[in-house]
């Protein structure tokens, strides 16, 4: 049983990693018309632009490391390698809890929430002759569950320190900047719901976007104590140890 639960992560990475390669193949297939009446940045050349593209490069990159590390030979004593892997496990669970879980939880919020009120502030329907139903829970519904899955299965440990934390705000502050610096150049923002707002209302916007992935990344911290835990504290744990003494 033991073994079995050991192999369930490795299943799910490489499951995982091979889904979001047809994800992001598929955007770069996606053919926009060119009659085209939405007023926003072609989605195949300007990628670049779609926090949603940044997201699912950003959990594309942490799967792969993770079946790096899975299939890494921990066994072999060189120290060349043990060295390399740790380093690797450190990148894997820094990405995780700076930007995985909490960017792919906050574009779910903020799209979804946007959606809502308004579709064509950030989804307009003029997607949907060349964008399939299916594909737009791809990708802002989808993404919210590998986080999650990962979270649970794999009992990442997660810093108490607040770097990881500033990490994922450089990334933010990093992808805002390249937006203003788009908007810019093109003369339009990326979103309609910007082209809307006032300076002060866009600073303002900005600002709940920051407070939303803050509370997303505290969430997951607490989520992370509450069902991984450390030692005896952890659900996942005291379950696993449940199943090991009924298979001994």
């Amino acid at each position: 049983m033991s073994q079995i639960s050991a192999m369930i992560p490795k299943i799910f990475h490489v499951v995982t990693w091979g889904y979001y390669v047809f994800v992001l193949c598929y955007w770069l297939q996606i053919h926009v018309p060119d009659n085209m009446k939405v007023n926003m940045p072609h989605l195949r050349y300007h990628w670049w632009q779609y926090l949603t593209v940044w997201n699912l490069i950003i959990q594309a990159l942490n799967v792969l490391l993770c079946v790096i590390s899975d299939y890494l030979d921990s066994g072999n004593p060189r120290k060349v390698l043990l060295e390399a892997k740790e380093k690797l496990e450190w990148t894997r669970d820094t990405l995780f809890q700076s930007l995985t879980f909490p960017l792919g939880n906050c574009v779910f919020v903020v799209f979804w929430a946007t959606f809502a009120y308004d579709r064509e502030l950030i989804y307009p329907a003029g997607f949907d002759a060349f964008i399939p139903f299916w594909y737009n829970h791809v990708l802002h519904t989808a993404v919210v569950f590998f986080p999650w899955v990962e979270m649970i299965i794999c009992q990442r440990p997660f810093d108490e320190l607040k770097l990881r934390y500033l990490y994922g705000l450089a990334v933010i502050a990093v992808y805002n900047a390249l937006l203003i610096t788009a908007a810019c150049v093109q003369g339009f923002w990326t979103y309609p719901i910007l082209g809307m707002l006032t300076p002060v209302q866009k600073m303002l916007y900005f600002l709940l976007v920051y407070s939303i992935f803050t509370t997303l990344y505290i969430v997951g911290c607490r989520a992370n104590d509450k069902i991984c835990g450390n030692g005896l504290s952890g659900l996942v744990n005291s379950y696993r140890r449940k199943i090991d003494k009924k298979s001994l």
